[in-house]
Parts: C-alpha cells; structure tokens; sequence
C-alpha cells in the first residue's frame, strides 16, 4: 500500500533516474541515509512477507560504512540482509537478484559523479532499476517520517546479535559470461587489450575474465580508490576524452585494443544491452572495441544465438 507525503513536507529523498544521489557530508549524510533505508525497508515489507535484500557499493569514501548501515536497518526492521563481501558492479548485483530470486537490492554507488558524491540506487525484484512508482512511493515514506523527527541511531550493539550473511558475487558473474559470450572468437583475433576500470569496482572482472579465457589483456592500473583520486586529477570518473586521452595514446602507439573504459560501477562490462543500456535479464552486454584505426566494432562480440553485438 503506497503512502502519501505530509501536506508541507517535502522529502530529503529525492530518486532520479538512477537511484537517489547526493554531496557527502551534506546531502549524503547518515541521518538522510538512515531514512531512505528506513523507507525502502518500509516499502518491501509491504510487498512481501518474508523479504530478502542484497546490499552491494562501490568503491567510494564510506560505501562499506554505508552498507553495513544498511544490513543493521533491513535487519532491525526484520528483512533478511545479504552483504557484498567487497566493491561489486551494479551488473553483478543484477544478476544476483536473479539468481537468487530476491526482493531486490540496495546498492552504494553515486555511478560518474565526482568523487565528492555518493548514492544509493534501489532495485526491485526484476533487477531493473525501481520504476517511478516505487520511487514515488518511497520517497512518500521518506516524508512522512522526516516529519516525525526522522530515523535515530540504532543503539550500541542493537544489531550484534545478527552477523551479517556475506556474499561474493564474482565467480557466479564471470561463469555465467562464460556461458554466453564468444570469448574463443577474442582470443582467436590475437590482440591484446587493454582495461582500464578508473579505479573503480570493475577492477577484476573484465580483466579477470579476458584472462581466464585466454585472451591477451594489460590493466592500465588495478588499484582502487576513487573518491582520493577523483579529488587528485579533479575529474569525475565518467568514461571521455578527459578521462581516457592519455589511454588513446597509449593505445595508438602499442597498437593495443580496449573495450571501453569502464565506469567504477562497471555499468559498460559485459551486462549491457545492445543499445548500451543495462539489461538484467539477458546476461549479457555490450563492449565497445577500440583500436588502432579501426574506431569502433562489436561484430566480434556475440551472443550464443549468433547475434552479433
């Protein structure tokens, strides 16, 4: 049953087409948090007796402070609460939803904004972003308990009793693009690629996988850490020219290949659909491949059905 806002009151919780994001320290707070969480659990409860949320972040300032909050509130509101055991991409998270068969799932990612930015995205049990429906009604319950006073701090050792479930997402992930893409056909091409996952959560995934079937691959820099380095080279982590230049060079003078740089929620890896947007239920995605003077092509990336991509 959805609820309606207090006349006067406007929500703090505000979801965009991507989940609800804000500044760190000043929209992102605990306290602004702790509500959106509050009504999200709210929310599930309302649509199934007995839920099941898995909880996933990024690489940014705070996500695993952020997560655990999470996992103590679905806790204390009596939803089962499966963490991610580390960073995972948003695809991972996706997929695991439907592996699992779960009610949905609260990920910490803010996705190409600057470093100083973080969010949360909730997904529904289809594992597609919540629709403007669900976002509506959550962002109602936000309202009406901000006007109560808002969410306060669990108490010390309120959630003790309950460790968390934790999960890792990888090994199921890359088994399953194994079972769809075409990597014989990458390593057939006898190029070398080059990742480069801008210190994000895709670190691991693209690279591990090319590598485990074969496929020559270089990782431009495995190291993670986004909100310190988005504040040292003072740009967000968006894939561009501004971003990637010094990657297009590189490319062009060691003649190397590389799918598209990927965003720290790695939403370009290999669970996008043809048109570039995420799909969750095909298991697969889309690369865009760059090489020396050839610009961009995927008719080396299939489907097991034979569609190229």
């Amino acid at each position: 049953m959805s609820t309606s806002a207090v006349p006067g009151t406007d929500s703090p919780i505000k979801f965009g087409t991507s989940g609800w994001r804000g500044v760190i320290a000043d929209d992102f707070t605990f306290a602004n948090v702790r509500l959106a969480l509050t009504a999200i659990a709210e929310h599930v409860k309302a649509k199934v007796k007995q839920p099941s949320i898995l909880v996933g972040y990024d690489t940014r300032f705070y996500s695993e402070e952020f997560s655990q909050l999470a996992v103590d509130i679905l806790q204390h509101q009596g939803i089962r609460a499966l963490l991610c055991e580390t960073f995972t991409p948003t695809p991972a998270v996706a997929f695991e939803i439907m592996r699992r068969k779960l009610d949905g799932a609260i990920n910490f990612t803010a996705s190409h904004n600057p470093a100083q930015y973080h969010g949360l995205k909730f997904s529904s049990a289809d594992a597609g972003p919540a629709l403007p429906e669900v976002t509506k009604d959550i962002e109602a319950r936000a309202a009406r308990i901000a006007a109560k006073g808002g969410v306060p701090a669990l108490p010390h050792g309120a959630t003790k009793t309950n460790p968390s479930e934790k999960v890792n997402l990888r090994e199921n992930y890359l088994k399953r693009l194994g079972e769809l893409v075409h990597f014989d056909v990458l390593a057939k091409a006898k190029v070398k690629f080059l990742v480069d996952a801008l210190h994000g959560c895709g670190a691991g995934y693209l690279d591990r996988t090319l590598s485990d079937h074969g496929v020559p691959v270089q990782v431009v820099d495995p190291h993670v850490g986004l909100s310190l380095l988005g504040y040292i080279y003072g740009h967000s982590p968006a894939v561009g020219r501004k971003a990637g230049g010094g990657i297009h060079r590189w490319i062009r003078e060691e003649r190397l290949y590389f799918p598209r740089i990927l965003q720290p929620e790695d939403r370009s890896s290999f669970y996008c659909s043809l048109t570039g947007t995420v799909d969750n239920r095909s298991g697969l995605g889309k690369m865009d491949l760059y090489g020396p003077g050839i610009g961009a092509r995927r008719d080396i990336f299939q489907h097991r059905d034979g569609r190229s991509v």
